[in-house]
């Protein structure tokens, strides 16, 4: 039993759409979306109780994603807290 044209096209359609999700799906900065959650509350605390402290601290949280997901580096990224490098010696 073969599908006709028309729903040979509509499989292929569905395919693509079903890539192109899990392409975006894939490309999120899952590392700066945690980061950036985590410092969410804390700016909702600072509106709230009309405090600078936590704003400070949330902003801070929120910041410190912002650049590390541009440069890449840090907790999260290849390479970032938890590498070891090697330390050649002459012994």
């Amino acid at each position: 039993m073969n599908p006709s044209k028309d729903e040979s096209v509509l499989i292929q359609e569905t395919a693509g759409s079903f890539k192109r999700k899990k392409g975006l799906f894939q490309k999120l900065d899952w590392v700066f979306l945690i980061r950036f959650t985590i410092g969410l509350p804390f700016l909702y605390m600072a509106y709230v109780f009309d405090d600078w402290l936590p704003a400070m601290f949330g902003a801070a949280i929120i910041a410190t994603g912002i650049i590390a997901a541009f440069t890449k580096t840090g907790c999260g990224y290849a390479g970032g807290c938890a590498s070891n490098p090697q330390v050649e010696t002459n012994d």
